[in-house]
């Protein structure tokens, strides 16, 4: 028997930002009960040396010459690449740093340069805020939960982690389907033959190639150009689209035979989910922004009510699952 054709008791949860617990640490980490924020913390905390580089290339050459020393031309650099990219001026700082130093007793003489230490800070503010995920307070007695969460994810991408899951694992007894922000890019290039596949961001607006990358610079001089070309596009055409990859996944779905459920966090997501199973989140999603309708998302999350609420979150899900009929057979 090969792994596709196996059933497992395995829950698959397909998800983006609102699951993986991105930002619910800040307020510990900035000591601030009410503080918000967009995106994820690693998203603000870009070099100077990237946000010079962009302005050199993209800003000065357009404007008159004006007569700036280094530190003045730093300075003017940054501030209009956080205007630019919406980048939150208060998360540049080194309070990531020593939160994480605080946390594990490490010091700055236990790393070999900045950047090391930088690296370490994240990677472990990311474990924690996915330890805090409701996903890690489910019942997994009875099931294998794999989180196949990540940030800006989407439906294209949900397509290629399934297919690569069952290839890996079999057929799980079910799979849960998360909502996105709407404004979420994903691409799918073919290039000499090969297909290349990506979740995209404005990183590929100011970031220059990697030659450790694993793909050619042609591939990501496409994605960058696609990039551009889907953020000039309206919401109606990001839907559109949506709707083709949310086709896909349930033709591959229901060609296997995978129970499915979605979980919609967001309002205007509800066109995505209206016509089949799903386990609404909405009145618990809105209470982790500002405006209180969760619909306006440039005004940040609350972090501490967005992981004070995630054992909710859980409950419900959890509540949902267990009167699933075929979740409840030996």
């Amino acid at each position: 028997m090969s792994h596709a054709d196996k059933i497992t008791k395995d829950l698959v949860v397909l998800g983006d930002c609102a699951t993986t617990g991105n930002n619910t640490l800040l307020h510990e980490v900035f000591q601030d009960p009410d503080i918000t924020a967009t995106f994820s913390i690693q998203y603000h905390l870009v070099t100077r040396e990237h946000a010079l580089r962009w302005y050199l290339k993209h800003v000065r050459p357009r404007e008159p010459r004006r007569s700036m020393n280094v530190r003045q031309l730093e300075q003017e650099a940054v501030a209009r690449f956080n205007r630019e990219f919406r980048m939150n001026a208060r998360f540049q700082g080194d309070h990531v740093l020593r939160w994480y130093m605080r946390e594990t007793g490490q010091t700055r003489g236990d790393f070999q340069d900045p950047d090391q230490l930088k690296a370490a800070a994240l990677k472990y503010l990311r474990q924690r805020e996915r330890h805090n995920s409701w996903l890690n307070m489910l019942d997994t007695d009875r099931h294998r939960v794999h989180d196949y969460c990540v940030n800006g994810n989407h439906f294209g991408n949900y397509l290629v982690r399934m297919r690569k899951h069952v290839t890996q694992h079999g057929t799980p007894e079910l799979v849960l389907i998360t909502d996105y922000s709407p404004d979420h890019v994903f691409t799918n290039i073919r290039y000499q033959g090969k297909r290349y596949t990506a979740l995209m961001s404005d990183s590929y607006l100011y970031m220059d190639y990697d030659d450790r990358a694993t793909y050619p610079e042609a591939v990501y001089e496409m994605r960058r150009q696609r990039y551009v070309y889907e953020k000039n596009q309206t919401q109606h055409y990001r839907d559109r689209k949506s709707r083709g990859y949310q086709r896909l996944l349930e033709r591959y779905l229901q060609g296997h035979g995978i129970p499915y459920v979605y979980v919609l966090y967001r309002h205007e997501n509800l066109q995505f989910v209206k016509d089949r199973q799903f386990i609404d989140l909405r009145h618990i999603h809105d209470t982790w922004y500002e405006d209180k309708s969760g619909r306006d998302y440039l005004l940040g999350q609350n972090s501490r009510r967005k992981c004070e609420t995630q054992a909710d979150c859980a409950r419900i899900v959890q509540e949902y699952i267990r009167a699933l009929p075929h979740m409840n057979r030996k």
